[in-house]
């Protein structure tokens, strides 16, 4: 979800988010750090997830504003338990210095480019043919 719907301050939101929880469904910010939602939805909201926008890591490299503020929502997702997924991730120098900063998940350009479902489904598709054939036969 996107931090707006933090915006609402709505007591129905908060429970329709938390049912979905509940069920085992994966909650995430999306876009973190962009929007005007309050650290305090990061209490209300059962979440498992936190996506650090893409504007902070496509600077990060040059601008030191955008590296502190990269490593501290970094180190705050860590303490909090949250899966921390940075997005825009495009060169290898970006994908270095997040793992340095304790990054474990990334997305963006580097590892590929979006797809309409049916290509991502036949790379899918042709990922699992190969692990197969690289497994070694069972006796």
């Amino acid at each position: 979800m996107t931090e707006t719907i933090a915006l609402l301050n709505d007591d129905h939101a908060v429970a329709a988010v938390r049912t979905l929880y509940d069920l085992g469904v994966g909650i995430a910010f999306d876009d973190f750090g962009t929007g005007y939602a309050s650290l305090s939805s990061l209490q209300r909201f059962p979440l498992t997830t936190l996506k650090i926008d893409r504007s902070f890591i496509s600077d990060m490299l040059e601008n030191p504003h955008d590296a502190a503020i990269t490593r501290a929502m970094l180190t705050m997702g860590n303490e909090l338990g949250l899966e921390t997924i940075a997005e825009g991730i495009e060169t290898e120098e970006q994908e270095t210095a997040l793992r340095l900063l304790g990054c474990k998940s990334g997305q963006g350009y580097r590892y590929g480019k979006a797809l309409p479902a049916d290509q991502a489904a036949a790379l899918l598709a042709t990922a699992a043919d190969d692990q197969r054939r690289k497994r070694p036969a069972s006796r």
